[in-house]
């Protein structure tokens, strides 16, 4: 006989019994994914609340359930607008229970497009794990149509280019068509076939050791206020940077005038003083030869007076 057994433990006692034969599955992803509805398949039984809501999601807290050796938990949508907050808080308890864990986003497709908020939804949990300790995790494509279907498995590089903005890759992903005699339908579970293929993808999954302390989730507004504050602290510092070397340069360059200024100075300074040495040799010889020839003329001077006498 297999056991059901439902966790009713309290945030502080979940490290405390943590089982090391238990799978734990930590499900995310934005309200109307049918994230609540792929829980309640895996235990079995509708447990989370699951199908249409409007303006918000069904999942308001962090709930678990245990089916077997599975204990699965299903956390709120992180990008509903009317429960922001909340959510944050509960995905930060979700994240924190456990920490030997395997984790799964749920997203669903709209007119066969991946929509942004739920890349936005995945990189902002990833980023608050991602932050302590590496981590890998699996995809799940939801309520996709039969000829979407078609072509994401014929070219699975279709889907890749539309995950080009996650911050880190899914190391496993599963597509799963959409089931018309649930759609729209509240509180409703998968067939058998989905659910064999929900485990068996599962199992293929690594498990993570997620370190708990210091996770927080942004919210989006924060996290592009925190990322324009670094970014303009960046240009600031490179603006600085800039201008210094600016200075820099102006310094070297006024060095460099100066330098050749005094060398064309020191040039001047050397011809002028060989001009000056080249006269005074001039100067020099003119007196020798006036000195010779009027000491010749006073010898002759005195050799004509001698004879005369």
């Amino acid at each position: 006989m297999i056991r059901i057994t439902t966790t009713t433990t309290t945030m502080k006692d979940y490290n405390h019994f943590y089982d090391k034969d238990m799978e734990y599955l930590k499900v995310f992803g934005n309200g109307g994914a049918g994230k609540s509805t792929i829980c309640n398949t895996l235990v079995r039984e509708v447990y989370f609340p699951s199908g249409v809501a409007v303006g918000s999601g069904l999942t308001r807290e962090f709930k678990t359930k245990t089916f077997g050796n599975l204990t699965v938990s299903d956390s709120p949508g992180l990008l509903d607008p009317i429960i922001m907050q909340l959510a944050i808080q509960e995905i930060e308890k979700s994240l924190k229970a456990n920490p030997v864990c395997k984790i799964v986003f749920v997203i669903a497709l709209e007119a066969g497009r991946v929509k942004d908020q739920d890349i936005d939804c995945i990189n902002q949990i990833l980023r608050a794990i991602i932050n302590n300790t590496p981590i890998s995790y699996g995809l799940i494509i939801n309520k996709v149509t039969p000829p979407i279907a078609k072509l994401l498995k014929s070219t699975p590089t279709t889907l890749d280019a539309a995950l080009h903005r996650l911050i880190k890759k899914p190391s496993h992903q599963l597509i799963l068509e959409k089931e018309e005699s649930i759609e729209d339908q509240d509180n409703m579970m998968m067939n058998t076939v989905v659910r064999a293929g929900l485990l068996n993808f599962i199992g293929k999954l690594p498990k993570n050791d997620i370190i708990a302390k210091n996770i927080r989730i942004e919210r989006e507004r924060e996290r592009q206020e925190r990322e324009t504050k670094e970014r303009e602290e960046r240009l600031r510092k490179i603006k600085m940077a800039q201008e210094e070397a600016a200075r820099q340069k102006r310094i070297a360059e006024e060095n460099n005038r100066r330098i050749q200024q005094i060398e064309v100075q020191q040039v001047r300074l050397h011809k002028h003083q060989q001009w000056q040495r080249t006269k005074e040799a001039k100067l020099s010889q003119l007196y020798l030869q006036q000195q010779r020839e009027m000491q010749q003329q006073i010898d002759a001077e005195r050799l004509r007076y001698s004879q005369y006498r």
